[in-house]
Formats: structure tokens, sequence, C-alpha cells
């Protein structure tokens, strides 16, 4: 046997479209990375804390959405279930821009600052799925952005260029990032 559900609805204000990237917006992402990653490896472990909290029940930022699309501008946005490097690559190929995020400004979470294991931290904040957080772009105002920030934690972590592809900066240099993370 299996479940299956349709949902219906309106958009009030303009729809948040991965395709709607363009050059010189601005890329941002909600809450923090990693931790609900972190967390799923702690559970795989028999262990548990506040990252298995985290993984166990997400708190996605539902209001940040329909403020979004109440500004009446063109905003792209896609949830981060699959991991940021992934929809990262969703947001570029689908608006055919290019995207450039920093490292030191990706809002890794608090708890991951002791894991043990740097390099496996670093994966789960790019490539982690199940943050329910929000990475989307657009030009906003300073007081829109604080608005924002009412509602829940944002933080600039890069910029949408000409051209098309993900980049990473970090430590000065700028590469290739590849999409890792949950692939359907």
């Amino acid at each position: 046997s299996f479940f299956s559900f349709t949902v219906l609805g309106e958009v009030e204000g303009l729809p948040l479209l991965r395709s709607n990237c363009q050059p010189d917006h601005r890329v941002y992402v909600s809450g923090y990375l990693g931790g609900s990653a972190a967390g799923l490896r702690l559970l795989q472990k028999g262990e548990r804390g506040v990252l298995t909290d985290l993984h166990l029940s997400p708190e996605p930022p539902l209001e940040l959405g329909p403020f979004l699309g109440g500004l009446n501008k063109q905003v792209a946005a896609i949830d981060i279930s699959d991991g940021l490097s992934s929809e990262l690559w969703h947001l570029s190929r689908q608006s055919r821009c290019g995207l450039r995020v920093d490292w030191e400004k990706l809002p890794v979470h608090p708890e991951l600052g002791t894991w043990d294991n740097k390099k496996e931290a670093r994966d789960f904040v790019l490539n982690g799925g199940e943050e329910y957080q929000l990475l989307f772009s657009g030009d906003f105002s300073s007081d829109e952005l604080s608005r924002m920030r009412m509602i829940t934690p944002v933080a600039e972590i890069g910029i949408v260029e000409k051209g098309e592809g993900v980049f990473l900066t970090e430590n000065g240099k700028t590469s290739p990032l590849t999409a890792g993370g949950f692939s359907h």
C-alpha cells in the first residue's frame, strides 16, 4: 500500500521561484547550518542532545516565506532539505545565474564549534540536509532585512553573478562547489 496527498492553494504577493535569481542580488540563508546532519550522526551513534533534538524536531521559519512573498519583489527561494550545496545548484541552474558564497559568512550551528572531526563538520554545513531553513536571494533594503531578522536569524552568505555555476570562497580563494547532499 502507499499514501498520497495533494495540496492546493493560492499565493499572496509574488511567488518565490527558484528561477528568480538576478545578477547582483545577495544570497541569504535563515537559521543555522549543519546541525541536523550532526544530530543524525549522533543518533546513529546512540547519543542524544541539542543536535539530535534539532534533527528530530526541526523548527522551520514558517513566517519567513509569506513575508518574502509579501514584499512584492523578485525573490528566489528554496528550502534546504537536501543540503546547502545541492540547493545552491538548483537556484543556479533554474535561474541561469552563478552563485558565489563565502565560507566565513555561513551561519554554522554553534554546537559544531566543538565537533572533533572538522572535515565532517564542514561536510554537515555544506551537504547536510533536513535543515528546513530557507536559502533565498533578492535585493532587500536594510529595513526589510531588519524585519526578516525579527522573524528568524538571517545571514547574507553571497552574491548572484552572471554566468552559471556555484562557487565557494574560503580563505580568499574561490573554487567551484560541487553539489553534495541528498539526490532524488
